[in-house]
């Protein structure tokens, strides 16, 4: 196993998740490029979390807290790491083999500091089975990838990998938020720095029962505090009024469109009359309402941005 050029710190928050997390490591292990060190943050556990980790010996260092949510766990890895370089990965996920190699040998090609992310299977459920890219043609790459993150698109979380420095400067998780909190940071950091993209996959996204992202209600309600969080911060604030209204219309014609491929058009009504009113100059908006009331399916999208947060109770 080959060593990193600069040091990397892989954070792995977790929450009763004792066998899962023993997979996502074994996929940290199973890199061809060697991380500096491995934290795991406990975020409360009461299961046997604690004592399958600590077998593992020096290889993997345990950082036990009270339960606070996935935003405080995450940003206790940040602290309690030293690595030049940050990887998350949620305890849920898989990383593939060589995510580290690939991720790193970009970000060292580059001419300035660049938050990557990259490609990643999306399974729906926790075999790995048949699986669905989660960006395809549908991606940014460079400077400027607001807008384009502003759709909302989301990095997804286990495929990021951010320098330090760009954490000192642009700051971490919101704790607040206790769903949307990657996409928040995420908008933040796009603000001020590239986007660097790996098109091969790099880790695989899963899903289930116990994802903080199933409940549909809860996503949206988060995602307008995320929003509202980021508009409020320094970056945020640069933004004209008119891009501002037309970020808050993005996000309700996001979930009119995620209420129409489950087949509620009284939400899908709600939810576009409500982007209607950000911004009625926007003509897609009243292009998906006269789909819904003919009855037309929803044309395809993203996965819900934030859909890489789902460690916590």
């Amino acid at each position: 196993m080959a060593e990193a050029a600069r040091s990397v710190s892989v954070i792995i928050p977790t929450y009763n998740r004792a066998e899962r997390v023993m997979e996502a490591l074994d996929s940290v292990l199973r890199q061809t490029v060697a991380p500096s060190e491995i934290v795991v943050v406990d975020d409360g556990s009461t299961d046997d979390t604690r004592t399958r980790i600590e077998a593992l010996g020096a290889r993997v260092r345990y950082v036990y807290q009270e339960n606070a949510g996935p935003s405080a766990a995450r940003n206790r890895g940040i602290r309690e790491s030293c690595g030049e370089v940050i990887a998350f990965l949620d305890s849920d996920d898989l990383w593939l083999p060589d995510k580290l190699a690939r991720q790193l040998r970009r970000l060292d090609a580059g001419a300035t500091e660049a938050v990557a992310y990259g490609e990643a299977l999306v399974s729906a459920d926790y075999g790995i089975g048949v699986a669905d890219r989660l960006f395809g043609e549908n991606h940014w790459e460079g400077s400027g990838g607001l807008p384009w993150l502003l759709v909302p698109h989301s990095l997804y979380t286990p495929t990021v990998v951010v320098p330090r420095v760009c954490l000192a400067h642009c700051g971490t998780f919101n704790e607040s938020l206790r769903c949307g909190e990657d996409w928040e940071l995420f908008l933040r950091l796009a603000s001020d720095y590239s986007l660097c993209y790996e098109p091969e996959p790099v880790a695989v996204v899963r899903g289930g029962s116990d994802n903080l992202v199933a409940d549909a209600e809860l996503l949206y309600r988060d995602h307008c505090r995320a929003l509202a969080a980021f508009l409020a911060t320094p970056q945020g604030r640069r933004l004209g009024s008119q891009a501002r209204r037309r970020a808050w219309a993005q996000q309700r014609y996001f979930f009119a469109n995620r209420a129409r491929r489950v087949g509620d058009r009284r939400l899908a009504f709600r939810r576009l009359f409500d982007a209607l009113r950000c911004d009625p100059s926007w003509v897609k908006p009243w292009r998906a309402l006269l789909g819904v009331a003919l009855g037309r399916p929803s044309s395809k999208q993203p996965p819900p941005c934030g859909a890489g947060t789902k460690d916590g109770p």
